[in-house]
């Protein structure tokens, strides 16, 4: 009988056992559920592809990547709104190609297919987020479609505590109100828009099944 000197055994007993313990070392992808809107989950990875894919964007000032709190939060706007009229407002199948498209072209190429890679997600996949956020900005466009009314007195105070004392700090002569009146229309109709919009969505949240996770959010930092 061939005797097999001690070391070689324990040699070839780690080459095999080396592997799995380097497996079960390496980081694993945590996913837990972040929310619960109206009893349907938005989970950790939810959060994770609307970062990686930037749906959704908006909800940071122009330039700064948004913190998954505020992704998650828009994110909850978005589920309360399209719940209350999911059905009635069905995506066309061009305006959601379309969306699909314009999205991949924000990336490079490879970009794109290892984000798919790296979520195990297909564009269809995408495709069904795309889809959440275009029947929520239908909705909201339909609902807040007319342009708000503005009264003589708002357009003079938004002249007199906004824009003459921006225009000052800038080192430039304000503009008589005549010239800017279409400008500051325009501002001030989209400020107050938004704000329409903002307190609609408080209802609907006020209204709604919402059960927020931090904890699961914590994976993320």
């Amino acid at each position: 009988m061939l005797a097999i000197p001690i070391h070689r055994i324990v040699r070839t007993a780690a080459a095999a056992i080396l592997p799995a313990l380097l497996m079960s070392a390496a980081p694993q992808a945590v996913d837990c559920v972040a929310a619960h809107v109206n009893r349907r989950a938005i989970t950790l990875t939810d959060i994770r592809i609307l970062k990686a894919f930037r749906l959704g964007e908006g909800v940071s000032p122009r330039g700064t990547v948004p913190a998954p709190a505020e992704v998650l939060q828009a994110a909850i706007d978005r589920q309360v709104v399209v719940d209350i009229m999911r059905e009635s407002f069905p995506v066309p199948r061009e305006e959601l190609d379309a969306r699909l498209a314009a999205l991949k072209a924000r990336f490079e190429p490879d970009a794109w297919q290892s984000l798919l890679a790296e979520f195990g997600i297909t564009e269809t996949g995408i495709a069904s987020y795309l889809e959440d956020i275009l029947q929520f900005e239908r909705m909201v466009a339909i609902r807040f479609g007319q342009q708000p009314e503005l009264t003589v007195q708002e357009l003079q105070d938004y002249y007199d505590r906004e824009y003459v004392p921006a225009q000052r700090s800038a080192g430039r002569e304000p503009k008589p109100m005549s010239q800017v009146l279409s400008e500051i229309e325009q501002q001030l109709r989209d400020r107050k828009r938004e704000e329409q919009i903002s307190a609609w969505i408080k209802g609907l949240r006020n209204e709604a099944e919402i059960r927020i996770h931090p904890e699961c959010l914590e994976n993320l930092k």
